[in-house]
């Protein structure tokens, strides 16, 4: 399973509301702006933790993108709290989460509001049985 999977399946089950892609948006989604979307994006896949002449894990990120929708009808902050919480349960920690901004290449009156964040975990190659 890749890292971008493990995170759709957390968020998923967190907001099952929210549509939630790996790589990139479907073109026939891309206009959307009524529903939260989120983008997924895997950005690490390093070998660490050597020893006896081999590597021992794997350091992953995923980058979480939120296109905030219209209909959102919550605290922005309370939803990304609940979620990195909920990543966190899974050992995938949060190591940026940068400010709010306006998706200004929105072609319309209002503008959607986009949230950042990245998570890491690493996983130890014993873990996901290869020896």
């Amino acid at each position: 399973m890749r890292p971008t999977q493990e995170v759709a399946k957390i968020i998923a089950a967190y907001r099952p509301t929210w549509l939630v892609f790996e790589d990139s948006i479907p073109e026939e989604k891309i206009n959307d702006l009524k529903n939260t979307q989120v983008l997924l994006r895997e950005t690490k896949s390093d070998i660490s933790h050597y020893g006896d002449d081999t590597f021992n894990a794997v350091d992953l990120a995923v980058t979480i993108q939120i296109f905030y929708g219209f209909n959102l009808a919550e605290s922005m902050l309370l939803a990304e709290v609940g979620l990195m919480k909920s990543l966190e349960k899974s050992n995938w920690k949060t190591t940026a989460s940068e400010p709010h901004y306006l998706d200004i290449s929105t072609n319309t009156d209002k503008q959607q509001m986009i949230k950042n964040l990245t998570v890491e975990k690493t996983v130890n190659i014993a873990e996901i049985g290869e020896n």
